[in-house]
Parts: structure tokens; sequence; C-alpha cells
């Protein structure tokens, strides 16, 4: 997908509203209080496995190979 169409869409999107007269009750709130910390933790722990990946990968490419 092309990155300015993304760009465009993205900013349509956003640039353009209207007044909304919306009701947030507590459970909605709380699913998307839920719903964020999900995203989070869920980033931080593919970040986290990505770099454990990493540092694995150049551990054993520098590990000298030591035979008995």
């Amino acid at each position: 997908m092309n990155l300015s169409l993304v760009i465009l869409v993205i900013s349509l999107f956003f640039g353009t509203y209207s007044t909304s007269y919306a009701y947030i009750d507590p459970i909605t709130g709380s699913l998307l209080v839920q719903g964020i910390i999900a995203v989070v933790l869920a980033g931080v722990a593919g970040v986290k496995r990505i770099r454990t990946a990493i540092i694995g990968f150049f551990v054993s490419l520098f590990k000298k190979n030591v035979k008995k």
C-alpha cells in the first residue's frame, strides 16, 4: 500500500470531524483502557523477544568454537 495514500486517508479521517454528543459509560471506558494496556504490553513483549533473538544471534556468531 502506498504510504501517501495511507497518510491521506488518516488525515481525512481525523481532519473531518463534527460535533458528537456521545456518552462513554464506565464499562466502555474500562474496555478501552484494557485494550490500550494490552497493546502496549504486547509491543513490549514483542520488542523484548526480537531483542533477545538478535542478541542470541550475535552471541552465537562470535562465540569461539572450542574443540576438545
